[in-house]
């Protein structure tokens, strides 16, 4: 089962997250802060680290950093409210603007994944996946918005 470690400092979120990648059979690993993320990393060597870049005790870039003076192998998902991210290391990294959709993470999840089954590696890329505004009243009834 593909292991997937989850970053974030906001339980409510963790707990959403969970909820969702359980249900596509996803074995799921949580840290609250960075430190656990490190000590969760070399335990339980994930396939995919999904993180957010605003945390308490450095930042995500950092934490990324110190992720990868181990290892390039594992592909990372960073989630961040800014759009201005700098000084971030650009191996196996893909970065999901805030807020994102679920339809968003899943295919994400799966774009990582098998670039690392077929030993690719993806550029970092700075984008936002969201066509809707925040403030629009348009909705998508089978893409539904979730404030992460």
């Amino acid at each position: 089962m593909t292991k997937i470690l989850l970053v974030d400092d906001a339980t409510e979120i963790i707990n959403l997250l969970v909820f969702i990648l359980k249900t596509q059979r996803y074995d799921i690993i949580t840290a609250s802060n960075e430190r656990d993320a490190l000590q969760c990393y070399e335990g339980h060597q994930p396939d995919l680290i999904i993180m957010d870049l605003t945390m308490p005790l450095m930042s995500g870039v950092e934490l990324i950093k110190k992720i990868r003076s181990q290892s390039n192998a594992v592909p990372i998902l960073a989630l961040s409210g800014n759009a201005e991210v700098t000084g971030c290391p650009q191996q196996n990294i893909l970065l999901l603007q805030k807020p994102v959709s679920v339809t968003d993470i899943l295919s994400a999840i799966k774009k990582l994944l098998s670039l690392k089954l077929d030993g690719s590696e993806l550029e970092v890329q700075w984008r936002s996946l969201f066509a809707i505004d925040k403030k629009s009243t348009t909705k998508f009834c089978d893409d539904p918005f979730v404030e992460l």
